[in-house]
This record gives structure tokens, sequence and C-alpha cells, in this order.
């Protein structure tokens, strides 16, 4: 495949962790040298905000990422600390070498809808590939509809 030029963990959190719950987003994504998107992995899942947070984490760690990238929106600087206390944890369990991690806390300003538009568009153009198959991820995107 193609080198990247870049490789991130986009992490989308929600507000309860409960039954009934959406899953907290987790995907990596990377951008490869002649532009093109990549979805390398989707780790989406429902936890706690340590297990959502570790999870997130891992996924930096294993796919070597750049950073991760926190929606902001729900919880503010709450996903950056959850986080950064993930890596601690994780280091100190001898799980990974280091306790730093990079996080870029983004504010989505607008709905899912409009967010979408852009991403929708790269794949009409054929400019994003999945990686692996992600059944789940897949089928949403596939159901994902402007009324929900």
């Amino acid at each position: 495949g193609e080198d990247l030029s870049r490789i991130v963990v986009a992490v989308d959190p929600n507000t309860s962790n409960n039954e009934g719950s959406d899953e907290i987003g987790i995907t990596v994504e990377g951008k490869g040298l002649s532009g093109r998107g990549y979805v390398l992995a989707d780790c989406s899942m429902r936890g706690s905000p340590n297990e959502w947070a570790s999870a997130a984490v891992i996924a930096h760690d294993v796919f070597r990422a750049d950073r991760v990238i926190g929606e902001a929106n729900q919880g503010g600087n709450m996903v950056q600390y959850t986080i950064e206390t993930a890596a601690k944890a994780l280091k100190e369990e001898g799980k990974r070498s280091s306790d730093h991690i990079g996080v870029t806390l983004v504010h989505a300003t607008r709905g899912k809808v409009t967010r979408a538009e852009p991403a929708s568009a790269l794949y009409e153009q054929n400019r994003i590939s999945h990686v692996s198959t992600m059944k789940t991820l897949e089928d949403q995107m596939c159901l994902f509809t402007s009324d929900f």
C-alpha cells in the first residue's frame, strides 16, 4: 500500500454510559502521500471513560499515530484529561513506553449531517479506502440519513 504521511485516532465520546447509550466512536484514519484517505480501523465501543480512553490510546500505539483527535463538545477538557490519564495508567502497567500522548480537541460547530458532507464527497470521488472490512461502521454509514 501507499506510505502514509499522517495517522490519527479520532474519538467521538458520548455523554453517558448505560445500556442504551450510543457507542463511543473510535476510528483510525491515515492520509497517503497522494492525499488519498484511508480508514485503517474501527475501534468503536461502549464502555466507561477509562475503557474508551484506553482503547483510543492502544489504537494510537498500535498504528503509531501522530495524535488523538477528540471531539470536545461533550465534556471539553475532560476528553483530553481522560485520554492522558489512560496513557499514564497504561505506562504504569508496562503496556506502553511513555506516559505522553498528543491530544488535539476539536469543537463541532455544526450538526452531524453538515459535518458528514465533506467525508461523503470524498467517498463519492473514490478518494477514501477502507483497509479492511469494518462491517458495523459500513452498515452505519449506509444507514445514515439526514433525519436519523
